[in-house]
């Protein structure tokens, strides 16, 4: 029994905002921000409102004008005990839900009873400016964020794949469309299991087959809420069209760097066979990293400008998880072609999709994703960053390490 599983701690430490998605997101009256120690404090909105309900129904009526923007909300004045005036129009221009709260004159013990969480802000919002709604973090039924193993092995999948191309050329399918290519290797190098077959054939098209079935990653340990800060998105071209960056009005609630999260993995050799791969699971594991590393310094990395944030840490092998991170941390398409047939292949891919969809122009009238192999020398041609602690640090950017477990 023991020849079969094997067990491993893996512990993940972000060198970068991290950021898993949950699929919801916080409108942008629904959370405070609290200059005085810069934190965002979300509110549950059901206990809000029961709050208003129960203590005053002219508050709620007020709510319900704050929140569509009645200018009739403009005529409402308080002056607080310290002689600041809080007024209604300040409601309409910052559109902040603080506002509203000293407006109505809410107890700070009453709004830490209706609040869910608080997280950092590190000036990411400006009390001056309107905020925008906040993509939530990955939390579970407790309220408490974690990652979870399915994102993790998704990235091990990716580095994986990324090897198995590199061990395996004779297997590799002829050259087909691009969003065809990564179903045809994954028939090839991942789904080469022989549990379910297809008119007496191992059935490669089903994920039955799939030797990651034999790595099982558990969700990572509760991450506190003091580890988590809220980020906006930045995007930067690369060197050869300017390195310009351009700051968008989205914000996520993201994992800060340096945090860690532990994660326990069990491998079943029964199914974990990667072909063409003879070596350990802990020194395979090592060869992805490296792998994975090498090839998206080579790819994307060079193509933009250093990113300060991340200066120190790209001295060591990294990985890259989570949401907003860009496109080459979930792709094979380089390591199958190369980078210049790569970068034709996507570019032309990016073009066509765009078109496809009934975008080919943007705001100005330009064509979108325009001949990127040529004008850009990189496809997707944006680098994809945020600002954290006041300086500027790519998205998801993580290093693993792998300790083996004693099970008894």
């Amino acid at each position: 029994m023991n020849d079969i599983f094997e067990y491993y701690k893996l512990e993940l430490t972000a060198k970068s905002p991290v950021f898993i998605g949950s699929g919801q997101s916080i409108g942008k009256k629904e959370f405070c921000l609290l200059t005085k120690t810069d934190t965002i404090r979300f509110m549950d909105m059901e206990k809000l409102i029961n709050y208003f309900a129960k203590e005053n129904t002219e508050n709620l009526e007020l709510f319900e004008k704050f929140l569509i923007e009645d200018p009739s909300i403009a005529k409402k004045q308080r002056r607080g005990k310290d002689g600041t005036l809080y007024t209604g129009e300040e409601c309409l221009s910052k559109k902040w839900l603080h506002t509203f709260l000293n407006l109505i004159g809410m107890p700070v013990s009453k709004r830490k009873e209706c609040a869910l969480y608080e997280i950092e802000n590190h000036g990411m919002f400006q009390d001056d400016k309107t905020p925008c709604d906040i993509n939530c973090f990955m939390r579970g039924s407790d309220g408490k964020a974690y990652i979870p193993g399915s994102s993790v092995k998704g990235m091990l999948r990716t580095a994986l794949f990324q090897q198995l191309i590199r061990k395996n050329p004779d297997r590799l399918p002829e050259e087909t469309f691009i969003n065809k290519e990564e179903r045809n290797l994954t028939e090839k190098l991942i789904n080469t299991l022989e549990l379910k077959y297809k008119k007496g054939s191992p059935d490669a098209n089903d994920a039955v087959n799939s030797i990651m079935r034999g790595i099982i990653i558990s969700d990572s340990e509760a991450i506190p809420n003091e580890c988590m800060t809220v980020c906006k998105k930045i995007d930067r071209t690369s060197s050869r069209s300017g390195g310009e960056e351009k700051t968008l009005n989205v914000a996520r609630e993201c994992i800060k760097p340096y945090t860690k999260a532990i994660f326990h993995v069990k491998v079943d050799n029964r199914y974990f066979r990667p072909v063409g791969i003879k070596m350990s699971f802990p020194d395979l594991f090592s060869e992805m990293i490296k792998a994975f590393d090498e090839e998206y310094r080579k790819f994307y990395l060079s193509k933009f400008a250093e990113v300060e944030g991340n200066k120190i840490d790209f001295e060591h092998d990294f990985l890259v998880l989570g949401g907003g991170s860009g496109y080459f941390g979930k792709n094979i398409i380089y390591t199958r072609f190369g980078f210049n047939s790569g970068l034709r292949k996507v570019s032309e891919y990016m073009r066509a999709k765009d078109l496809e969809h009934g975008r080919p122009k943007d705001k100005d009238g330009k064509m979108k994703n325009p001949d990127d192999y040529n004008i850009h020398g990189i496809s997707p041609h944006m680098l994809k960053l945020t600002m954290y602690n006041n300086e500027l640090y790519h998205m998801g950017i993580c290093d693993v390490e792998l300790k083996k477990e004693e099970i008894e």
